[in-house]
């Protein structure tokens, strides 16, 4: 089936033994595609079904567009805490909103009423900007983390947080988290972004005079105005090592899954072919030598590791139909970590099978 968005913002979600999946319809409302494992020896993605999530339809009484409906092509981010899901998007005034998924059912959510230092109500990005998310521990208590860039000369990479031992939302991070989080040098405008918790070997060295809370913040991935790759947490940015020499396309998809010892992060190459590296205690290297998938050339990409098998990696892409449809369509490969910790793609298939 295909009722996609061409170039639709992907992201994904591991909670226990499912896999959530969340794109953009073609009328530009919001869908989550459940899935797990097989169970059997393969271990393969294979979908359970779909959702539309009613509280972003964009019409209800065509021409008006519903308040507060998310923008097409608007990125996503998701994230968790417990078995509550939170999905973020952005609104056509570029105000980022959030649905939450919690006692069997889709709601709106309050991250489009959040109060700034300034008095404005509501988070505005840039026009241009991705979205991530990780949900972390912090003060010993349970925060999602939300990334976006801000209309900012040289669009500085910022952090809106919900903690709900803190009442909600906070956008004030240094007056009740004590916290400076502004990522600056400056990164690509309109670069993707990705998210991982912190752990030892990928937290960033903390600056004389910063709050040691920092490192308890997610390490985020995305592409300075070089191009290159690089990471950040709290106001610390810094290259990679060993991705001196690595062609990312300009504006190139990044994606990035962690398992507490090495991070595996997909980009797509210039060749338009998605990629792999491990970054283990710092540096890069080459995960596999396989080619990984041959997406669209404007295709979106997210990856996720279940994490009750963290030897499978369930990697998300936007394809062509082959044949005369010409339709645009979702691939979910698994990839399978080889005695030898190399990765290899062992099954594809659509994201939602008929």
């Amino acid at each position: 089936m295909s009722n996609y968005l061409p170039n639709t913002s992907l992201t994904t979600l591991s909670i226990g033994s499912k896999i959530y999946a969340y794109s953009q319809t073609f009328h530009g409302q919001l869908r989550e595609v459940q899935g797990r494992l097989q169970t059997e020896k393969n271990r393969i993605y294979y979908s359970e079904g779909y959702t539309t999530i009613s509280p972003t339809a964009r019409w209800r009484d065509p021409p008006d567009i519903e308040p507060g409906a998310p923008k097409m092509f608007t990125p996503l981010a998701a994230a968790s805490i417990a078995e509550t899901r939170y999905l973020i998007y952005v609104s056509d005034d570029n105000i980022l909103f959030d649905v939450v998924y919690e006692n069997g059912g889709w709601k709106p959510g309050t991250l489009s009423q959040a109060k700034m230092p300034d008095g404005r109500t509501g988070v505005r990005c840039a026009t241009y900007s991705k979205l991530a998310a990780a949900t972390v521990t912090f003060n010993r208590g349970s925060m999602i983390c939300v990334y976006y860039q801000k209309p900012d000369h040289e669009g500085p990479v910022g952090m809106v947080a919900y903690a709900p031992a803190k009442g909600g939302w906070i956008t004030d991070l240094a007056k009740v988290l004590g916290i400076v989080t502004d990522l600056k040098d400056p990164p690509l405008y309109a670069t993707s972004l990705t998210a991982v918790k912190p752990r030892k070997g990928l937290t960033l060295p903390r600056e004389p005079g910063v709050q040691p809370e920092i490192e308890e913040l997610p390490v985020v991935y995305f592409q300075w105005e070089t191009n290159a790759l690089a990471h950040g947490q709290g106001t610390n940015l810094a290259p990679i090592p060993g991705l001196e020499k690595l062609a990312l396309s300009p504006h190139t998809s990044l994606t990035a899954v962690d398992d507490g010892t090495n991070l595996y992060c997909f980009y797509k190459s210039n060749d338009n072919s998605i990629r792999m590296i491990r970054i283990e205690g710092g540096i890069a290297k080459p995960a596999t030598d396989k080619l990984i998938g041959t997406p669209t050339p404007r295709s979106s990409i997210a990856a996720v590791m279940p994490l009750q098998h963290q030897d499978r990696i369930i990697l998300i892409y936007q394809v062509w139909e082959s044949g005369k449809s010409e339709k645009v369509e979702i691939k979910a490969k698994t990839l399978a970590k080889q005695p030898d910790s190399t990765w290899s793609p062992i099954h594809e298939t659509r994201l939602v099978t008929d």
